[in-house]
């Protein structure tokens, strides 16, 4: 197999102008239509995986590589504001596009007309064409036209909303008033990002994320913590609670149309988990056993606050619980989070970084001074293996205005064979990590938090399962895996940073060029042993209570579960105020989903295990990792190449031992 390398003229795109930017889109948009008629024109005796599946799946793909992705990135990172608008505009118009292109009747027919029967597929042939089978099983192809029509109208209304839910999110614009006594306990940088009223002179404190979390977590005034805690309990409103109720009435009537007992059966009929029943096991087991060491950190929070009260028994309280912890953790594990940014500078990590997987992998990371991209402040790097690039990384660090303002990680090029069925000449991918950390200013450099450093791994992970794929198929490349598998060699990768050997062999003070001292890791450690359940107990009971919500089965009072629920794993009592989910914005693209978050990470920590066992930097699992996970990308059932790398099928007991739960 020969990676064929990827040089100026493959980024030219960086430069389109806006109407470049439209050409192009129809160029592409063209082609598809025209690939697609020719598969719609081939005679059913003639049909066969490469001039239908196979056709299918390379519609679109021009000789000069101009691919639809390249305006959304623009969208996202061009410091154009003209080029961003444009990427937006025109990458959501041909997206609507090709959307009516792909739902179509005939096409359908083609599809159904090939037998797959007659060839010898290959295990990613054999999952391309389940994959095409189930896209045209779920959008419901196969129903009859006035049934068609119904599920129509049933997803319009979902989508419609959907809309409305996130709307009413959006627009919850409720505040509070607050003197500058009442923000005590808050920094000065914090402070002065607040907007006075111009009636009373005082300082407007709302329910945003960035304005909400640091006021419970460090506002003294138990008054105000708790007006704005109900303020915030009501987000989403009475509308939204109606809106969630009609919302699971439709997805589930859809479902059925369908042939699926239940929303949750529809969604996960296709992907790694197979079924709700099997999220379930595993959710409500590890919840079992995690609820009573989160039990045990509530507790320790409950004494401090009686300790600070002098009031016996004395609980914590929806309103106050952040700010006891906070005060707590303060007290006992004395981290000062801004003395411990000077010991990770971002070139340092990212040497190290690098360096570790580089030699887990067998690859090197070598900068590359010669590519010039949307950016002067970008870092690249080619992957170099046996002196020959096979892949390369853009590390796009530093915010600016008009760029995407989180973190992400995006495979912008994917690696597929661009020969198939000869298979010799393969695309080289390519991966961005965007991110938006502080950039080193005055002669200091730029200095990251403990959770920045641990997102950068997280980052990377994607990175790397893009840019080490061998998938036969563009649309199986690297991360196009089942959703509930995508987030795990993301977090895997966060182990490494969180192993505390390697965490104080990373860190290196910018000054003194010290690592983090025994102190430090110690109180790390003490940390982590008291409120690592409470990390995930959350995330894991909004898993179980979202599969609940779509299994078919009326709940008549949304709220009053959904407490049932958080007092069943232990949960403090919510406001009485509150009307969650009515602020659940998940459950508009994340409907009987959220439980990807916690499956994902489960299946991290068990992959995992087999590093702590042979050694954390042991380069033959390594390669082993690289072969039989993350080179794979969606060519194969996940779960298999899970069980092949594992010797088993994976289980939960690497993650409950990492919590510190026994068996």
């Amino acid at each position: 197999m020969k990676i064929i390398p990827k040089t100026q003229k493959d980024f030219e795109w960086i430069n389109w102008s806006p109407e470049d930017i439209k050409k192009n889109l129809e160029m592409v948009f063209e082609k598809t239509k025209q690939d697609l008629e020719k598969i719609k024109s081939i005679p059913k005796k003639d049909r066969n995986f490469l001039n239908t599946i196979y056709a299918y799946e390379k519609a679109g793909q021009l000789d000069s590589g101009i691919d639809s992705i390249f305006a959304e990135v623009l969208f996202y990172v061009s410091s154009n504001k003209e080029q961003r608008e444009a990427g937006k505009k025109y990458f959501t118009e041909i997206s609507e596009k090709m959307t009516d292109l792909i739902y179509d009747k005939d096409l359908y027919r083609a599809f159904k007309e090939y037998n797959p029967k007659k060839e010898k597929l290959s295990t990613a042939e054999k999952e391309l064409y389940r994959d095409q089978n189930d896209f045209y099983k779920k959008a419901g192809f196969q129903l009859s036209e006035e049934k068609q029509k119904e599920l129509k109208n049933i997803i319009k209304e979902q989508i419609s909303l959907g809309s409305k839910f996130s709307s009413n999110l959006n627009n919850f614009k409720k505040q509070i008033l607050c003197t500058e006594k009442d923000l005590d306990g808050l920094s000065s940088e914090y402070v002065n990002s607040l907007h006075k009223d111009e009636k009373t002179g005082k300082y407007i404190v709302d329910t945003s994320y960035p304005v909400y979390r640091p006021f419970m977590r460090f506002a003294k005034s138990d008054k105000k913590r708790k007006e704005l805690a109900d303020l915030n309990s009501l987000k989403g409103g009475k509308e939204n609670i109606k809106i969630l109720e009609k919302l699971f009435e439709l997805r589930n009537k859809q479902a059925k149309i369908l042939g699926y007992k239940n929303y949750s059966e529809f969604v996960l009929s296709d992907r790694m988990s197979k079924s709700p029943q099997n999220v379930r096991i595993i959710l409500e087991e590890s919840l079992k056993k995690i609820k009573p060491k989160y039990l045990e950190s509530e507790k320790l929070i409950d004494s401090y606050k009686a300790s600070i009260t002098g009031k016996k028994g004395d609980k914590t309280t929806y309103y106050d619980a952040s700010y006891y912890s906070e005060l707590y953790k303060k007290e006992k594990y004395n981290l000062d989070d801004q003395k411990i940014k000077e010991y990770f500078e971002l070139n340092h990590v990212l040497d190290q970084m690098f360096n570790m997987f580089g030699s887990l992998f067998s690859i090197s990371f070598l900068q590359n001074k010669e590519l010039k991209l949307w950016h002067e402040d970008l870092m690249i790097y080619d992957l170099v293996e046996k002196n020959k690039k096979i892949g390369i990384l853009i590390l796009d660090m530093f915010p600016r205005d008009g760029k995407y303002s989180h973190m992400c990680s995006w495979g912008i090029m994917p690696g597929y064979y661009l020969d198939y069925p000869k298979n010799k000449n393969y695309a080289m991918p390519v991966s961005t990590i965007i991110g938006n950390f502080p950039k080193g200013q005055n002669g200091n450099p730029s200095l990251l938090s403990r959770d920045e450093v641990r997102t950068l791994f997280h980052e990377f992970g994607h990175s790397c399962h893009s840019l080490l794929t061998r998938a036969t198929f563009e649309s199986q490349s690297g991360t196009d895996t089942d959703f509930d598998f995508v987030e795990t060699p993301s977090q895997l990768f966060e182990n490494w940073f969180n192993d505390l050997g390697l965490m104080k062999k990373i860190s290196k003070h910018y000054k003194t060029g010290e690592s983090v001292s025994e102190e430090i890791v110690g109180s790390i450690k003490s940390l982590r042993e008291d409120f690592n359940a409470e990390k995930y107990h959350y995330t894991m009971l909004l898993g179980v209570l979202d599969l609940d919500y779509h299994y078919g089965k009326k709940i008549k009072d949304l709220m009053g579960y959904a407490k049932k629920i958080f007092k069943k794993y232990g949960m403090r009592d919510s406001s009485p105020k509150s009307l969650f989910p009515a602020s659940w914005g998940h459950m508009v693209g994340y409907a009987s989903s959220y439980y990807a978050y916690s499956i994902s990470l489960i299946y991290s920590y068990d992959i995992f295990s087999r590093f702590e066992e042979s050694g954390l930097l042991n380069k033959k699992v390594g390669k082993e990792l690289r072969d039989k996970v993350l080179s794979k990308g969606g060519s194969m059932d996940e779960f298999e190449y899970m069980k092949d790398f594992l010797g088993r099928k994976p289980n939960n007991k690497a993650f409950l031992k990492a919590l510190g739960i026994k068996k």
